[in-house]
């Protein structure tokens, strides 16, 4: 069988799809909470792993990690904090769909990176990719940069920010992957990288004087919501990520974004000319031909 048969839920695409359509409504009940940009990405991790954990433990998952093993990922989860600081806050600025776009910049950085640190060659594709996606998103907010209110041009750095983050992320997982025998990361290890996530962002809404308090129970419902779509997503998406071709797996993956611009559009009537809207699948086409020169490594994921 060639795993394209069967049940919707058992194809990878399909897997992908559904992963990806899940993850797309993230950006949107962080938009939607009322607590501080850090407290929303805090309950997100802790409730997250904490229920990643629970499975773990009802299944009967192995739990030893090796030291090398845990090391990566509670990097990998420190680094991630800082992914999701900036991200909710630009979510908050400049909207759920252009802060997913922005944070879609990483494959540039991760092109970049892998031409730095791994020598890799730069292709004609990323080349051609950074250009255009800048284009596109100085048509989505113009190009008169001082003209922008100055919470509005914060935003747009702390998306950029989100890409330079997640950038880092991937890369610690891509050592950690290197030191264990599992390279599907199970969920013993995306529950460990989701709680060292967490603790990091605890310290940090302390620091910022930011409540962790859940004020109602419309906040606890959207919380619960913004976890469980977030973490269900990721690991859907794990879990196809290695069973599709990678231009395949970057061309369905880039739903996210799309549908997150979408959902910004529709639910929060994001003001949008036909010029931005250009601007947005002009900048979504871009990461996509830069995602695509990824030939031996498995597509990168979204927030």
């Amino acid at each position: 069988m060639n795993g394209d048969s069967g049940p919707i839920v058992s194809k990878p695409v399909w897997r992908l799809v559904i992963g990806a359509s899940l993850v797309s409504f993230a950006p949107i009940l962080v938009r939607a909470t009322s607590v501080p940009p850090t407290t929303s990405a805090f309950y997100r991790m802790l409730l997250g792993g904490l229920a990643l954990a629970l499975i773990a433990l009802l299944t009967r998952r192995p739990l030893a990690l090796s030291k090398h093993v845990a090391t990566g990922l509670t990097l990998a989860g420190f680094a991630f904090s800082f992914d999701l600081f900036f991200w909710h806050r630009s979510i908050h600025l400049v909207g759920p769909g252009l802060a997913t776009l922005l944070a879609g910049f990483q494959v540039f950085v991760m092109a970049l990176a892998g031409l730095i640190f791994f020598g890799e060659r730069l292709r004609w594709q990323i080349v051609v990719a950074i250009p255009a996606a800048f284009v596109g998103v100085a048509l989505i907010i113009g190009f008169d940069w001082g003209g922008l209110d100055e919470g509005y041009r914060l935003g747009v750095i702390f998306g950029l920010s989100t890409a330079l983050c997640y950038s880092t992320v991937l890369l610690l997982m891509r050592w950690t992957q290197s030191n264990t025998a599992d390279p599907g990361f199970p969920l013993v290890e995306v529950a460990l990288m989701s709680l060292a996530c967490a603790a990091l962002l605890g310290v940090i809404a302390v620091t910022n004087a930011e409540s962790l308090a859940i004020p109602t129970s419309r906040e606890a419902l959207l919380l619960i919501s913004y976890a469980a779509v977030a973490q269900i997503g990721w690991v859907v998406i794990v879990s196809g990520l290695g069973k599709v071709p990678v231009a395949l797996a970057g061309l369905v993956l880039l739903m996210e974004p799309t549908l997150a611009y979408v959902w910004d559009i529709l639910i929060f009537a994001r003001p949008t000319t036909a010029v931005q809207a250009f601007g947005a699948m002009l900048a979504i086409g871009a990461i996509y031909l830069g995602s695509s020169t990824a030939k031996s490594r498995r597509p990168d994921m979204a927030d």
